[in-house]
């Protein structure tokens, strides 16, 4: 008896040590195609990387032997190679919980390979400087993104096509210095970003059409130094400048966009943006305390008063008012519209 269970313990623990050395016992750093080959030789059956996966070979063409990676728990970059034309190889990779960089791939051409991908949960996801990408087909999946997410440097791309599946990022969402991109197309899924939506120094770009009409941006924006764009007026824009939740930057781009004034004349003017036209808004908030009033009601009396009830400025029949010799803080706005009182909160900053 006594036999039979040493005999069954000792199974139990070669199978242990087995299940140990189906995988690496921490990351995988390729720094070689050679390296590469011999992970396939000596974990043909591995599913998961527990730590990082980092690829920074010179001479990689192929990822071909991580064909069964579901998860990567670390980091996952990619960097410095001017071979490898694509990730196929890692179809079956779910979900990385870590950071991602893919930046400086000169041959990159494509992200197909990465088709199954669905969610980066670490501090940011980078895509950037791969100079002969187009569009982003291969992250057809990815649905959200628990970090900053960055795309840059993509001097071939016109549009962001393969991000239709994105629906969330926790972040920072920045799309910047991408010398063809014309539009933000491929954005229709995108439901809410919690960190700044910045739009900057893309050469090319014309419009902001592309970005889901709901899209929920609960922090600033920053739309800048784009000297083609022009068409800044969109459903989810002007909705939210209705009551924006942080600071908004226009600035450096060409007319209709070149300011907030000027978005929120587009705004009322544009006959696609839905709820806008019914809106009154107070612009720019914050601001320095000139206050531009905007909306299809006519305004009648506009007081202000400060947080202690006390008024300290009124006009009659404007859409204007002037606060900028009043000490930084809230004020709250009353409106006369319709013989009806509605107030608004401002926020005066120096």
């Amino acid at each position: 008896m006594k036999r039979n269970f040493t005999f069954i313990t000792l199974l139990l623990i070669l199978n242990h040590n087995i299940s140990l050395g189906q995988c690496p016992p921490s990351g995988l750093y390729i720094t070689s195609q050679t390296s590469l080959d011999d992970f396939r030789i000596n974990y043909p059956n591995c599913d998961e990387i527990a730590g990082d996966l980092s690829i920074t070979a010179t001479d990689i063409t192929n990822l071909v032997g991580l064909d069964n990676i579901k998860s990567v728990k670390g980091t996952f970059f990619v960097t410095g190679s001017s071979m490898l034309k694509n990730f196929e190889g890692l179809s079956k990779l779910e979900r990385i919980g870590d950071a991602v960089r893919i930046q400086s791939n000169e041959g990159l051409t494509s992200f197909e390979g990465l088709n199954n991908l669905r969610v980066v949960a670490g501090e940011y996801c980078y895509l950037e400087g791969s100079p002969l990408i187009k569009n982003l087909n291969g992250l057809n999946k990815l649905d959200s993104v628990m970090g900053i997410f960055q795309v840059w440097g993509m001097d071939e791309m016109t549009r962001l096509e393969g991000l239709e599946s994105l629906k969330y990022v926790a972040n920072d969402f920045a799309i910047f210095r991408n010398n063809n991109l014309k539009n933000l197309s491929g954005l229709s899924g995108l439901m809410q970003v919690d960190g700044s939506m910045r739009v900057y120094e893309n050469n090319t770009i014309t419009s902001l059409e592309g970005l889901n009409d709901e899209a929920l941006l609960r922090s600033s924006l920053v739309v800048n130094f784009n000297p083609a764009l022009t068409n800044c007026a969109i459903n989810s824009i002007c909705n939210y400048l209705i009551d924006p939740p942080s600071f908004v930057v226009f600035s450096d781009n060409a007319g209709g966009c070149n300011n907030e004034n000027e978005v929120n004349q587009a705004c009322l003017s544009s006959t696609s943006t839905f709820g806008f036209k019914d809106k009154i808004m107070l612009s720019p908030n914050p601001g320095d305390g000139k206050i531009n009033i905007f909306g299809s009601e006519k305004i009648g009396a506009i007081s202000v008063y400060d947080l202690f009830g006390k008024k300290i400025s009124s006009t009659e029949t404007k859409n204007e008012i002037n606060i900028s010799n009043y000490p930084s803080g809230i004020y709250i706005i009353h409106l006369q519209i319709d013989k009806q009182n509605r107030s608004f909160k401002y926020l005066k900053v120096n």
